[in-house]
């Protein structure tokens, strides 16, 4: 990744904004959601694992969901007594094993577990297993405590989230080392992106041209755009404002083209004058107070895209993919005799982005592809 930080900006156009208002999907977490609590033991019962220690921590972690979701979800929670089911301490970490085990021991704990959203298996410290907290599905094993952050962290995964990649601390990646969201080792909200992945953040602008516009704070419920998301040929990029912080900036890979980044939601750092990638595109905060900052953005791509590659079998013409290294190629114009057809490069789908099929059926002559990329340069 190359990145260009530059003080100076060139005056801007008007911006068009794209902004995306899904009503969430189908399965986001919303609502009650209920926790089941099984303690579990060879042996020893430690007060991290008491009942009162246990309440505390779901009811910090509860409103810490709660508060991220601008209220949309929250927990509840039953622990059940001290299950004997271990003879000694084991010895082993059987990651299999251990899920085939702590399942059977649910299904006989006399619990219905329909009842539950969750099981979260907890348990005196286990030196053979070295994590504090780990999933699988809708099921969490937590190591010997029971913190607040471990188990919102656990939870965002159950909510459809991947290992987050490394932040970059002092120039350096550092796995977990995100000091804001629990799905680092921060205990503040989640990110914009890991909210819009859980389906509560309902605004997203994604920029087609240069302008200004507003980014209302992460952290309270908005009416107005809480992110801004730039996608470019290999990348995406996500912007959020934390009043206590500034704006952030975080990438990841766009799905569509091998990216340059080892995991998703990589915080790239606090942005300053501006941030930028090389030939690609330029965010810079022009002002902030309480409430909302305001950013400008604009292109830097001022390559024109690969001529593609056209194949015409009667009324079929085909062409190759364009690899674009700057803005990417957002769409294919379709030239057959007077006529024109747009051919997007992509589509959304919820979260999922997924290629176009480069084919049309044509009906004039000549034929011929121009590729666009995001910029708005056209090929040859």
């Amino acid at each position: 990744m190359t990145v260009a930080r530059t003080i100076l900006f060139s005056t801007v156009a008007a911006l068009l904004l794209l902004t995306l208002a899904p009503p969430g999907r189908p399965d986001a977490p919303a609502g009650e959601q209920r926790l089941l609590i099984l303690r579990l033991t060879w042996g020893p019962e430690t007060d991290e694992l008491s009942e009162a220690t246990i309440a505390r921590s779901v009811d910090q972690a509860s409103a810490h969901v709660r508060e991220s979701s601008y209220g949309r979800t929250w927990l509840t929670h039953e622990t059940t007594r001290w299950l004997h089911v271990w003879s000694a301490e084991p010895t082993t970490c059987d990651y299999s094993q251990l899920s085939t085990f702590t399942t059977g021991v649910a299904r006989q704990s006399g619990y219905d577990l329909a009842r539950f959203s969750h099981l979260v298996f907890v348990f005196p410290y286990l030196a053979a297993c070295r994590w504090g907290g780990s999933y699988s599905g809708n099921v969490i094993w937590l190591n010997w405590a029971i913190p607040y952050t471990t188990l919102a962290h656990e939870l965002g995964h159950t909510y459809g989230l991947p290992e987050e990649g490394p932040a970059l601390v002092g120039g350096r990646p550092e796995n977990y080392a995100n000091p804001y969201t629990v799905m680092g080792h921060g205990r503040e909200h989640f990110t914009a992106w890991e909210k819009w992945v859980f389906g509560w953040l309902d605004r997203v602008a994604r920029p087609a041209r240069a302008g200004t516009f507003s980014l209302d704070a992460l952290e309270r419920p908005s009416a107005g755009s809480q992110a801004l998301a730039v996608t470019i040929a290999r990348d995406e990029y996500w912007f959020e404002y934390r009043p206590a912080h500034g704006v952030l900036a975080y990438g990841g890979a766009n799905g569509l083209e091998p990216g340059r980044f080892s995991g998703r939601n990589v915080l790239i750092g606090p942005v300053g004058t501006s941030f930028g990638v090389a030939g690609a595109f330029e965010v810079r905060l022009t002002a902030s107070d309480a409430e909302q900052a305001t950013l400008a953005f604009r292109w830097l791509d001022r390559t024109r895209p690969p001529r593609p590659r056209v194949r015409v079998r009667g009324r079929v013409v085909e062409w190759d993919r364009v690899l674009d290294t700057g803005s990417g190629v957002a769409r294919y114009e379709v030239h057959a005799g007077r006529r024109v057809r747009i051919v997007p490069a992509w589509r959304s789908f919820g979260r999922a982005v997924v290629q176009v099929d480069t084919r049309a059926t044509v009906s004039g002559r000549p034929v011929r592809v121009v590729a666009v990329d995001r910029a708005g340069n056209r090929s040859p």
